[in-house]
């Protein structure tokens, strides 16, 4: 409700063309019930905003309720969030125009990516060769002699438009002919296919390719495998006699 009071000046004349409009704001009261300020949510996560607001004047007024986030401006509830920092608020106006409110500050990240199992494979003897270093780009990765595997737990980054690959092997005693084949999971399927085979070569020295991925391929953690084996290319999967394999974590970027 609102009211007017006539104002007057220092010498009490009638300032009867001046007043003061003050409004008086019934209680409303409006809480949002099922976050904290810090919470975290991922972009995939369809996000739903408890919330009540009651007016002394109209009573349970929570479906008048509208939501607004500071990214994505006034949402539906429940809805998916873009990913930031938002600020989401609660709003409801009463009978007599009066607006109420409660905010909580929220972190939406990118989605999680599923957790992957991906076949097993292997060289049995390492005693004549081995894979001894994977150079991406200007950054070579020393593995030596892991006994048939090895992971790279660090994530590296990948340009889809094209990265520098040189193998190198490693030798006890003379150079062999050594299989190399590389492998980047770029569907994130879990698996190594046959249309995922980026590089295939057979070498006695350090030889060297660019792999280009697909501009349709997305952005994001995978995995890529390279197999060095004697004789024949190795498979994506299982154990061979002669050779290493090593596992990548690269983050496909633009």
């Amino acid at each position: 409700m609102s009211y007017s009071s006539q104002l007057v000046d220092s010498d009490t004349n009638d300032r009867s063309d001046i007043f003061l409009k003050q409004t008086l704001t019934p209680a409303t009261d409006i809480e949002i019930l099922n976050m904290k300020d810090g919470q975290v949510f991922f972009a995939d996560e369809l996000i739903t905003i408890e919330a009540v607001a009651y007016d002394e004047e109209d009573g349970d007024i929570t479906h008048l309720i509208r939501y607004f986030s500071s990214l994505d401006g006034e949402i539906n509830n429940p809805a998916y969030l873009s990913v930031g920092e938002h600020q989401l608020i609660a709003s409801v106006t009463d009978s007599s125009g009066n607006e109420s409110y409660d905010s909580v500050n929220v972190i939406v990240q990118e989605p999680e990516a599923p957790v992957l199992n991906y076949c097993e494979a292997q060289g049995q003897n390492t005693n004549y060769e081995w894979i001894e270093s994977v150079t991406l780009g200007q950054t070579p990765y020393h593995s030596g002699n892991n006994q048939g595997f090895f992971d790279h737990e660090s994530t590296i980054d990948f340009h889809k438009s094209g990265e520098a690959i040189t193998f190198t092997p490693g030798f006890a005693y003379s150079n062999y002919q050594e299989n190399w084949t590389l492998w980047i999971d770029a569907n994130r399927d879990g698996e190594f296919s046959s249309n995922e085979v980026y590089f295939e070569s057979a070498s006695r020295y350090e030889t060297t390719t660019t792999v280009v991925l697909d501009s349709s391929d997305s952005v994001g953690k995978t995995k890529m495998r390279i197999a060095m084996r004697y004789g024949r290319p190795a498979s994506p999967c299982g154990n061979f006699y002669y050779g290493e394999v090593e596992d990548f974590t690269i983050n496909i970027i633009e």
